[in-house]
């Protein structure tokens, strides 16, 4: 028997969904908010995810990352849920690591389809061969970490300068803008602080790079959502939301950049 794991913090949702799954015989778990998705999925095996992406506590886009950032869950196909059909959602959605999209209302034939479909591919595809055990203390050299990081860090340093002032008749605009070269600075500080000291070649302990790095860059795919909702109706939105896609993009690079880095057999990331 198939076991999926359903994260939705509707009540209803999560039992009708619940319910005609496990009458077409799935075995089915659920979670309510992010962070539960995330410990049940690490905790236990699952074959494959439904996530909706409007979740408390992490949000769906942030727990897809996550899951797929870890060397455990990365596997597991993900189909994502959202009653919100917005133009580029699918793309962002295959951007954060999802197999798959389904919207809501669900019309259940359609998502049972979806399931059976990443579950056939999943069955098809080749065995990965088991990475070598990894001890809990290992860790990248610092100034390699450093290195990754500071490039999207940079690029949306720029972009974001150029994009503020490139909008000096949009006040509302440009003020959004700053704040993501307030944050994006926040970032640099973050690395530099946790990694510079650490010399050259030294491994370090990366958890304090998770409020330091993550958290910024969470906030600045926040803040582009919230652009790219105001800017839709504007003569000059085509090349402002190309630029505010490659925001989100080296926002998304920086998550996933931290989350790899502190995955290690022996412990999730924070």
């Amino acid at each position: 028997m198939k076991r999926i794991l359903l994260v939705e913090d509707n009540e209803m949702n999560r039992d009708m969904l619940s319910r005609r799954l496990g009458r077409r015989g799935f075995d089915v778990a659920l979670a309510v908010d992010g962070l539960q998705g995330l410990d049940a999925a690490r905790s236990s095996p699952f074959d494959l995810i439904l996530m909706d992406l409007s979740l408390p506590v992490v949000d769906g886009w942030e727990a897809i990352r996550r899951l797929k950032a870890d060397p455990r869950t990365r596997t597991i196909p993900i189909i994502a849920l959202t009653a919100h059909a917005m133009s580029g959602d699918r793309e962002r959605a295959v951007e954060a690591g999802c197999d798959d999209y389904d919207i809501k209302p669900i019309e259940f034939p359609r998502l049972v389809s979806k399931v059976e479909a990443l579950l056939r591919r999943r069955e098809s595809a080749p065995k990965p061969e088991r990475a070598p055990a990894t001890g809990p203390d290992v860790r990248r050299p610092a100034s390699h970490l450093r290195l990754d990081l500071l490039a999207p860090i940079t690029r949306i340093g720029c972009r974001a300068g150029f994009l503020a002032g490139e909008s000096e008749s949009r006040t509302d605009r440009v003020e959004r803008l700053r704040a993501i070269g307030i944050l994006i600075a926040e970032a640099r500080d973050a690395v530099d602080a946790s990694l510079l000291s650490q010399g050259p070649d030294r491994p370090v302990d990366l958890s304090a790079l998770t409020s330091g790095v993550v958290t910024p860059a969470h906030e600045i795919i926040r803040v582009c959502d919230s652009l790219e909702a105001s800017s839709s109706r504007t003569a000059d939105c085509a090349e402002f939301l190309v630029h505010l896609s490659e925001v989100r993009k080296d926002a998304a690079q920086m998550i996933s950049i931290v989350w790899q880095a502190t995955a290690d057999p022996g412990r999730p990331p924070a």
